[in-house]
């Protein structure tokens, strides 16, 4: 199916309700399941912030560099987003990417542009929701694999759909 960009806006809206009130659903009867699935978050690239990038490294106990070691800007849009029209923002709930440090509340920056590759973190709808896993390729199977090892892997078949691959993982220290 096509939509056209000028409607891109109506549909990114109406997934973004269907999905807050499936969470809302889910949250309720879900009391300890931790499945790892997402929740779009609207973006808009109409914002310009250039944050100073230090040409050196930092090491812990090292103090900051002085101004005059910066060596450029570093605009955050610029630096996450490789295809504006095709790049969403979700937000992860639950444990089952843990490992490989996406955790509950992470933000992913996700392509929906780009083709998944094997090893690929990748956003899957599975039973009508969002799921994210590594997309693994063995012989002829085709796997959607946690990274956390209380869960096992998922079997693709006719009924998933890979949605969009993650091209970033953001999350907050404190």
């Amino acid at each position: 199916m096509y939509i056209p960009l000028s409607a891109m806006l109506n549909v990114f809206l109406y997934i973004a309700v269907y999905c807050r009130k499936k969470s809302d659903i889910k949250q309720k009867n879900m009391k300890n399941t931790s499945e790892a699935w997402v929740e779009i978050i609207p973006f808009e690239l109409r914002t310009h912030l250039d944050l100073p990038l230090f040409a050196s490294s930092v090491s812990a106990g090292f103090p900051l560099p002085a101004e005059e070691f910066v060596e450029s800007v570093l605009d955050l849009n610029e630096y996450l987003v490789q295809n504006k029209t095709s790049t969403f923002l979700l937000r992860v709930r639950g444990d089952s990417m843990r490992d490989m440090g996406i955790y509950d509340g992470s933000i992913l920056v996700v392509d929906k542009s780009l083709e998944p590759a094997d090893g690929n973190t990748v956003i899957a709808v599975v039973d009508g929701e969002f799921l994210v896993k590594i997309y693994r390729i063995q012989g002829k199977k085709h796997l959607l694999v946690a990274a956390n090892k209380d869960y096992v892997p998922i079997e693709i078949d006719e009924t998933i759909t890979l949605w969009g691959v993650a091209t970033n993982c953001i999350n907050g220290l404190r």
